[in-house]
């Protein structure tokens, strides 16, 4: 495991002779939050004490509930936005279970810590690509329409982890994985994987994160795929995150922030004309996308966010309707494991001017719960 992000820091009092300290007021560390719900999952998966048939079953949860409302229609509604539960469970004392329990899973793992620094899966995996590991946010909002990858994205194969260093000045984690990939007859379904492959080729994918000081996290994504029944057409997509953790700049309010960001490309070959230059040779279709967030804690329950994004899923096509771009300013509030949003989602399409009704922002209150 990469080290974690820093612990909250504790209050700092101003004293002087004459009066009594005064304590700074005191904030939630939402990026120490996170990295202890995430301690508290590793260690669900590395097994519980013994005893009794249920005794090392342990359930993650994920839940939140949308108020949205979008500029231009007569209605606002409830809609559930992401709903997971997850089974955790141990097999032995080195071999871990981890299944999203659904009628049509979009992952189940079973994980082999061969060594404390190596450990095998196997099964549907959580493809290990970009900044997070549930959704990916290129485009600046979790990308419900799979404009660039998959909303969750699984795939039937097999993987490693391993960690080449873990100190206090540099953390080091690599995976690699393979897959049955992308398929189709005149361009890839970039989609979620499917048990059924369509030629000979897999897909090979490769993930590194770097920790620096405790304070900067770095991410480098790469996937190779051979798509048609053929086996001569060929898609890549990659990506860089980073990472800039509370306590990095040590001024005032600032040293509560995090900062974090990620860009990303796709090339796709098509049958036919495959006129642009990359990484591939030549290729028909280039995705791309990026986002960009600032959190920063304002108080002890309660942080500012700032989010944008934008996608275009085709450069060779102008001015379409999914070629968005998000700009998102939000309050987040933290109570346990519950934690409040309301946002204002405004969205423009590039080349024009931004219209409220069109393709029509999106105002709306999140509730989400982790446990």
């Amino acid at each position: 495991m990469t080290p974690s992000a820093s612990p909250q820091q504790g209050n700092e009092a101003a004293a002087t002779t004459t009066a009594a300290p005064a304590r700074e007021i005191e904030v939630t560390d939402f990026a120490a939050e996170e990295a202890a719900a995430d301690k508290q999952s590793d260690a669900v998966k590395a097994g519980a004490a013994g005893g009794g048939a249920f005794a090392n079953l342990g359930f993650k949860l994920f839940l939140d509930l949308l108020a949205d409302y979008r500029l231009g229609q007569e209605k606002w509604v409830f809609r559930p936005n992401h709903f997971y539960v997850l089974v955790q469970g141990t097999i032995a004392d080195d071999l871990a279970l981890t299944i999203h329990i659904s009628e049509n899973p979009v992952f189940y793992e079973v994980t082999w810590n061969l060594t404390p620094r190596l450990s095998l899966k196997a099964g549907k995996l959580l493809i290990p690509f970009g900044t997070n590991e549930f959704h990916h946010l290129i485009g600046g909002r979790v990308d419900e329409r799979s404009d660039f990858l998959p909303e969750t994205w699984g795939d039937f194969g097999v993987g490693a982890s391993y960690l080449v260093y873990d100190g206090d000045v540099l953390g080091l984690e690599a995976t690699a994985y393979a897959v049955n990939g992308f398929e189709g007859i005149d361009r890839p379904s970039i989609s979620v994987g499917d048990a059924a492959d369509n030629n000979m080729s897999k897909g090979l994918g490769t993930r590194l994160k770097l920790a620096l000081f405790g304070k900067v996290a770095l991410t480098g994504s790469g996937y190779y795929d051979v798509w048609d029944p053929a086996d001569e057409h060929k898609v890549v997509i990659y990506s860089v995150g980073a990472e800039l953790r509370p306590g990095l700049v040590n001024v005032p309010v600032l040293k509560r922030a995090r900062v974090r960001g990620e860009w990303a490309r796709a090339e796709i070959q098509l049958p036919g004309d495959n006129a642009q230059k990359g990484l591939l040779p030549e290729y028909a279709v280039g995705r791309g996308g990026y986002y960009g967030e600032l959190l920063l804690p304002v108080a002890e329950f309660m942080a500012l966010r700032g989010r944008l994004g934008r996608i275009n899923p085709d450069n060779t096509a102008r001015d379409e309707p999914s070629d968005v771009s998000v700009y998102e300013p939000a309050l987040v509030f933290m109570h346990g494991k519950l934690t409040y949003t309301i946002a204002y989602q405004l969205v423009t399409r590039t080349g024009t001017p931004h219209r409220f009704k069109v393709p029509g922002d999106v105002i709306y209150a999140k509730f989400f719960l982790q446990y």
